[in-house]
């Protein structure tokens, strides 16, 4: 961490420090944490409650793993009234929320935050590796991209960086705002707005007014690098007070993507500029990814050459279109989540791959979960999508595998070739019993599921 005191932390959490001594106050932190099983000597320990679960209940347990001091609810404050290297706060999370928008401002480095209902990790990942050439970059790890991981993240950022790459996730109105206010982005990435979530926010018009809360927050000084050709981030672009980057393909941008050509791999490669790209990542979609990224890079003043081999050179991120070859079968990994946005562009990675061991195409999809009363609805559109396709066999895993299966018969499916499972184990059993060499299989539902498995079997 970077030179952060006990007493700024206790500052930026209004607590009285009066009790405590000078060479307490003093110390310098040396981390933050929520979870008691990494706690390391000289770490704060966020005490989080939840529904199910009270971190005071852990207190003494972090205190054992060597932490400085507990930031605890008043709420739980009759667990420890022993304790003196306790302090009480309304509510843990959020305390920890403030804290990390106070060491926020001891970073003078560059900041992208990025949010969009598609393609965060990936842009992400993409943004970083142009990057690293030439910055020392922080970023998001795993799925830290929330109202507790944006901050843990942040608190990771240390003296040897000088560039943060930050995901911002979202699942009700507020939250890219809340996220926003702790990153204060200097660049601000939005990808694009799909019907995830519905279930929250009933409208994806109300979802698109969430994403744009990341144009809202960014100051006369910073720059919103956004895709031109989505329409429902083209009708908020008013809401920013900063400079707006468009990139895309569909008209002239400040970074267009031109002649796309989709290769046998199912990689597509493009014109920027003086330059073809060709994708090490599978998806005509990802063209859209690598154009946000080129962009932030391009702002940034990474060479623009660079820019072209480091994007050449990034391979999938674990469970986003990832390839995996095994046993003369080609396996694409797209597991980590699902939504109608995703579903499609796995649909169209799919379509386009040219299958030249002569093998079979199948795919074997999980439920999209938080989309409300359109659930149905979706799920049947996407049945029948892939039924659309010209594939071998569909399997569909879930509480909603009915619905996907009607959309692939009323798209001429035969029914033999649509296999239903309430489970995902039960899609593992049948993938090992039907795969063959030669065989495409792409395996894709929301994360809930564990559809992973398929994949993880062999």
């Amino acid at each position: 961490m970077k030179g952060y005191t006990m007493n700024r932390l206790l500052h930026s959490l209004n607590i009285d420090t009066s009790r405590f001594t000078n060479d307490f106050l003093g110390h310098e932190i040396s981390g933050v944490s929520t979870d008691t099983r990494f706690i390391k000597k000289g770490d704060v320990f966020f005490a989080l409650k939840g529904p199910r679960f009270d971190g005071a209940d852990y207190v003494g347990r972090a205190f054992d793993a060597g932490a400085s001091l507990s930031v605890v609810n008043q709420s739980s404050r009759e667990k420890l009234l022993s304790w003196d290297r306790v302090v009480y706060v309304e509510n843990s999370e959020r305390a920890l929320g403030s804290a990390a928008s106070d060491y926020r401002e001891l970073f003078i480095g560059k900041v992208i935050g990025l949010t969009g209902t598609s393609g965060k990790t990936t842009v992400k990942d993409m943004i970083s590796k142009i990057l690293g050439g030439q910055f020392q970059v922080h970023s998001t790890q795993g799925n830290f991209n929330n109202q507790i991981g944006l901050p843990l993240t942040i608190f990771g950022i240390d003296d040897s960086h000088n560039c943060a790459v930050l995901e911002m996730g979202m699942s009700a109105p507020g939250e890219i705002a809340y996220l926003a206010s702790i990153a204060r982005p200097d660049i601000g990435v939005l990808l694009n707005v799909g019907p995830a979530h519905l279930e929250f926010f009933g409208s994806i018009e109300k979802i698109a007014d969430a994403k744009a809360e990341l144009l809202e927050s960014l100051g006369e000084n910073g720059t919103a690098v956004v895709n031109g050709d989505d329409t429902l981030i083209e009708s908020r672009l008013s809401r920013c007070k900063g400079k707006i980057v468009k990139f895309g393909i569909n008209r002239m941008y400040d970074f267009k993507g031109e002649n796309i050509v989709l290769h046998p791999d199912g990689c597509a490669s493009f014109d920027i500029e003086e330059f073809t790209i060709k994708l090490n990542v599978p998806g005509s979609h990802n063209v859209y990814n690598a154009l946000a990224a080129y962009a932030v890079a391009s702002i940034l003043g990474v060479d623009k050459m660079n820019i072209a081999m480091q994007l050449e050179n990034i391979t999938a991120s674990s469970m986003r279109m990832e390839r995996i070859e095994r046993d003369g079968i080609l396996f694409i990994n797209d597991s980590y989540n699902a939504n109608p946005l995703s579903m499609k562009a796995a649909a169209d990675v799919l379509r386009n791959m040219e299958n030249v061991s002569g093998g079979r195409k199948i795919a074997v999809l999980g439920d999209m979960l938080e989309l409300g009363e359109g659930s149905e609805k979706a799920h049947r559109e996407i049945g029948r999508l892939f039924g659309s396709l010209g594939i071998n066999m569909l399997c569909f895993v879930g509480k909603s595998a009915d619905f996907y299966a009607e959309g692939a018969w009323e798209s001429g499916m035969h029914p033999d070739d649509v296999i239903i499972y309430d489970h995902v184990d039960d899609a593992v059993e049948f993938i090992e019993n039907v795969k063959c060499p030669g065989d495409i299989i792409l395996v894709k539902g929301s994360r809930a599921l564990g559809m992973e498995k398929v994949v993880n079997r062999y």
